[in-house]
């Protein structure tokens, strides 16, 4: 469920359910092709948290005290412009709502696919991806897999718009400087006529990639 919320939150309005071909037609496609090829390498059961919420920037995914304390950040934020569907400027909100609550549960790792939204502010990426990333462990107390992947080839804007390669470029950043993060690479399996490519199959066995068999011993 799509929520916000003004402080960090303790409960969550999540339930468990047993994949079935009813239940999995309103999950993250991904997330199910990824766990359906972990479960069958490692043979092992599998539990997907799905915190997700289309359009939303990397801004309302981490504690607002982390983007106060940085006048740059603060600036990048407020350049962002909130369509009316999805959170953008609401730094913070949907941390506290969506993923503070679950920060009680051991977890595996994590699986991230967002970046789009922040094309509207692009280099601050670099500080802001990383910084969520290791808010989350921190969070956690484990520095556990963080695998994400490259946004989706798309026609953005105009043709001479470099944003969406400056978050590309962000992103592989943050690869080459964290330790245990990866990036499931999209640009050769996308649509540039669609923002939600239909190989949803690829990306989540590229996900399964990751060093899960450690993680799940």
């Amino acid at each position: 469920v799509d929520r916000r919320a003004a402080t960090p939150q303790q409960d969550s309005y999540g339930t468990w359910s047993v994949c079935t071909p009813e239940t999995m037609s309103s999950f993250s496609a991904i997330g199910y092709f990824f766990a359906r090829d972990i479960m069958q390498e490692l043979d092992v059961p599998v539990g997907l948290i799905g915190s997700y919420w289309g359009g939303s920037s990397v801004e309302v995914w981490m504690e607002k005290e982390l983007i106060e304390a940085s006048e740059e950040l603060k600036k990048a934020a407020a350049t962002l412009a909130e369509p009316g569907c999805c959170p953008q400027k609401d730094v913070g909100e949907v941390y506290n709502a969506m993923i503070a609550p679950i920060t009680f549960f051991p977890i595996a790792g994590a699986l991230w696919y967002q970046g789009e939204s922040n094309r509207q502010n692009p280099f601050s990426y670099y500080i802001t991806f990383p910084l969520m990333i290791d808010a989350w462990r921190k969070a956690w107390g484990d520095d556990f897999p963080f695998y994400y992947a490259q946004i989706a080839p798309y026609r953005y804007g105009r043709d001479d718009d470099v944003a969406a390669a400056v978050v590309r470029d962000a992103q592989l950043s943050t690869m080459l400087n964290m330790p245990n993060t990866g990036m499931v690479v999209t640009n050769d399996i996308g649509n540039l006529e669609d923002i939600h490519p239909r190989n949803k199959q690829e990306v989540g066995r590229r996900f399964a990639y990751g060093p899960w068999q450690k993680r799940m011993e």
